[in-house]
């Protein structure tokens, strides 16, 4: 979230290419934009002032969507990271399942130990 807000500062709109950036970041000797520090400040202000996830979508510049929409981009967006190796499922779901199962069952050697049977 910081980082797309920093990009939008720091590339500004409309959109510079990457020698036009240079070039200005060479002229500012690699300051920020001015006037970038407090646009970026007025931004992470507006997002703490959200308290709902629609209005949290307008403050990073996404449009008013369905909820079957924005899940369908969520969905693909973590296919792709996964297929990309951003990321993986540190279970699968068989040892998931187990887990869940080792979890219900009670532990009598545990009960046992307190003298609770005996």
């Amino acid at each position: 979230m910081f980082l797309d807000i920093f990009r939008k500062v720091a590339i500004s709109t409309p959109r510079r290419t990457v020698q036009q950036l240079r070039e200005s970041a060479f002229a500012r000797h690699g300051a920020s934009p001015l006037g970038g520090a407090k646009e970026l400040a007025e931004s992470i202000k507006a997002i703490h002032k959200v308290d709902n996830f629609k209005d949290f979508l307008a403050t990073m510049g996404l449009p008013r969507t369905t909820k079957e929409w924005f899940c369908k981009f969520l969905k693909d967006h973590m296919k792709a990271a996964v297929r990309n190796g951003y990321c993986g499922w540190p279970l699968s779901q068989g040892q998931a399942m187990y887990l869940r199962r080792e979890k219900k069952k009670p532990n009598i050697s545990k009960v046992i130990r307190l003298g609770v049977f005996l």
